[in-house]
């Protein structure tokens, strides 16, 4: 009788969702106001690890946010937490998980996607648009 429950269970586990990652822009949030210069900002990350990539283990699901400002890479960073430089003007920021290799995290409709999917695979990120004065 164990072991048909144990086998039961074991069977059943590959059914279970994989986690999908996420990420979000906690600050600056969208449509804000800021003052020319430096600017604090922060993402939320959920089932992803942010590391340093000097520091990174081949094969494990880990990587870095890559922030892009206007459309153009303006970091890689293994935290949450960072300062941007932003100049007059509006202007919209992409945080995007990567991998280490340097491929974008990628999910569709609510589930992970594999190396080689196709079709609905998009990249996990956020954008917000902000006015800077």
């Amino acid at each position: 009788m164990t072991l048909a429950w144990l086998l039961a269970c074991a069977g059943s586990a590959t059914s279970l969702p994989t986690p999908v990652p996420v990420v979000a822009w906690l600050a600056p949030e969208d449509g804000a106001e800021l003052d020319a210069g430096e600017v604090a900002a922060s993402v939320y990350v959920e089932d992803f690890s942010l590391v340093d990539l000097a520091k990174h283990n081949d094969g494990v699901a880990m990587g870095v946010l890559v922030v892009a400002v206007d459309g153009v890479e303006v970091g890689r960073f293994g935290t949450t937490t960072l300062a941007l430089t932003l100049a007059a003007g509006e202007h919209e920021l992409i945080a995007t998980l990567v991998y280490a290799d340097g491929d974008p995290v990628t999910v569709a409709e609510g589930a992970g996607c594999a190396e080689g999917d196709e079709g609905g695979c998009e990249p996990v990120q956020d954008v917000v648009s902000v006015t800077v004065d």
